[in-house]
């Protein structure tokens, strides 16, 4: 099956969130720093919609709301969410800050399935189109700088840099 690059978009759209994240494997790694919790995840999932290529997903080291940022063939869109526990922690405000992250460490390593709700009605926002001469072979992203608004994005013999707050 030969996927239409120019149409991946409008696909991507027309996906269930659901069955989106049918193969998904999330890696949390939780800290406690000055009563703050700090917290940085990578979700990498395949799904067989594409023609069997792999997608790479990176989401933001923001506690509240999640930005997910799907890099799917040549697209890069992103996908606002919103964390599942921040609700549960915004509710707990009386409680010590150092219990509450030990019981959200707890419950966040004994899981692996995506405790995400989406906050949008599916609306993908495109960043970029990257050139289709380039080689997207084990393409990896990262979102760091101040407040969390660059989007570094390598992959050989390139590196590209977007500011998210311009999107």
């Amino acid at each position: 099956m030969k996927v239409d690059k120019r149409k991946t978009l409008i696909k991507m759209e027309k996906l269930n969130l659901k069955n989106f994240f049918v193969k998904t494997i999330i890696v949390w790694n939780v800290k406690i720093f000055q009563k703050y919790l700090l917290w940085s995840q990578i979700l990498e999932y395949s799904i067989n919609y594409f023609d069997h290529k792999e997608d790479k997903c990176v989401i933001s080291k923001n506690f509240c709301i999640v930005e997910l940022l799907l890099l799917i063939i040549v697209h890069i869109l992103v996908q606002k969410f919103k964390h599942f526990f921040h609700q549960r922690l915004s509710q707990e405000k009386t409680k010590k800050v150092t219990k509450m992250n030990l019981n959200l460490s707890i419950k966040v390593e004994s899981s692996l399935a995506c405790y995400f709700y989406h906050t949008l009605k599916n609306e993908y926002k495109q960043l970029q189109s990257l050139e289709d001469h380039d080689n997207y072979f084990e393409v990896s992203a990262v979102i760091d700088g101040i407040n969390n608004r660059l989007l570094f994005i390598t992959y050989y013999k390139n590196i590209s840099v977007f500011e998210l707050n311009t999107f």
